[in-house]
């Protein structure tokens, strides 16, 4: 007698989606993927599927704002998010659809869906880093602008509003956020919009007391202001470090040690350095460079990785050169708290009998 088959039950389970702007509850199985459900399912096959491997892109859609691969994500990973395809796109009549067609960007209909899919994700993403600079401009901005008001005014909020909106109409922009983000910026200089915002600024010696004011108190660098406050990539400061501020255009600050190289070349610009200090309670790492020439030995790199992992370290970035078979040198950057975490490491590192020479990046 031949042996009975069972036949496998598969469970579903049921997940919510939000599809180009409409609720759908649908059952899936597990091993269905969100690409399977809305093809079948929905009735949405503008989305393609070609590769399979999540290499070409063709069924790139929207979810929660970020372009993601539907081939290679679960259905039920997808509980509660919000999709958005191709098809929805061209129902909102986005202007990226009149723009592939007028300038003749058309392809084949399996390429061209996750090319605006992904152009459409993309420009969401810069709209909101953008709008997410501007905001961060207008904390920076105000904190400068006080601190070259610090002896006449405890805040902003003590000026008077007349005076403010007249500056606005003067620069001719549309409120005094757009003045406080150009400052955070470096696009405008705190000190010379502070006169303007006095009444008094024509009295005697009162540019060298805007001057001493705006410069008795440091800024405080607390390492989390976001995109307006940038670390120079030539010395990558760590808190402990002597540092200086420099307003760069378009930018906002760029922090430097006081010991960069860099800093001899922007003495021309005094009006764009500004007295910076660090927060004395800062808890997030820094990235910090180190050289070192080691002896071209089977495993000596694992050795070095070995003991920087032991101290709790994490190795953002690792490039070699090979000099001349004997000695390699090799680049770290490493994540570290501060200049004492730093020297820490480096009296480890030092005690590696392969390691020959070891410094910081100045």
């Amino acid at each position: 007698m031949a042996p009975v088959e069972e036949k496998r039950v598969v469970s579903e389970h049921t997940i919510h989606l939000l599809v180009n702007g409409e609720s759908h509850s649908i059952a899936v199985q597990p091993q269905w993927t969100l690409l399977s459900v809305l093809q079948e399912k929905l009735g949405l096959t503008g989305t393609k599927e070609f590769c399979g491997e999540g290499a070409c892109g063709a069924c790139t859609v929207i979810m929660d704002g970020r372009p993601v691969l539907s081939c290679m994500m679960l259905a039920i990973e997808c509980e509660g998010k919000s999709i958005e395809t191709i098809e929805g796109i061209a129902k909102a009549d986005h202007p990226l659809i009149e723009a592939y067609i007028k300038h003749s960007c058309m392809q084949c209909g399996f390429c061209t869906p996750g090319f605006v899919v992904t152009a459409k994700a993309r420009a969401s993403i810069r709209h909101y880093l953008k709008h997410l600079q501007r905001g961060e401009a207008i904390i920076l901005g105000k904190r400068l602008l006080e601190k070259a008001l610090l002896g006449r005014f405890r805040g902003l909020e003590e000026l008077p509003a007349e005076r403010i909106n007249a500056l606005a109409r003067e620069l001719n922009v549309h409120s005094f956020d757009d003045i406080l983000a150009d400052i955070g910026l470096g696009n405008r200089v705190a000190p010379l919009i502070a006169k303007r915002l006095l009444p008094d600024t024509d009295a005697p010696g009162f540019s060298n007391l805007l001057t001493k004011a705006g410069n008795s108190q440091p800024l405080l660098i607390k390492g989390t202001e976001g995109t307006v406050v940038n670390f120079g990539k030539c010395c990558r400061p760590l808190p402990g470090d002597s540092i200086i501020g420099y307003l760069s255009t378009g930018r906002g600050i760029v922090i430097h040690r006081d010991s960069c190289k860099n800093v001899a070349d922007y003495k021309n610009n005094l009006d764009k350095w500004i007295e910076v200090e660090w927060e004395k309670s800062i808890k997030q790492d820094f990235p910090a460079e180190l050289r070192l020439d080691v002896n071209n030995k089977r495993g000596v790199f694992a050795k070095i990785a070995a003991y920087i992992a032991e101290a709790g370290v994490n190795i953002e970035n690792i490039n070699t050169l090979e000099r001349d078979g004997v000695t390699t040198t090799v680049h770290l950057i490493l994540n570290l708290r501060n200049r004492n975490h730093l020297a820490e490491i480096m009296r480890q590192l030092r005690t590696v009998p392969e390691v020959l020479r070891l410094c910081r990046r100045i």
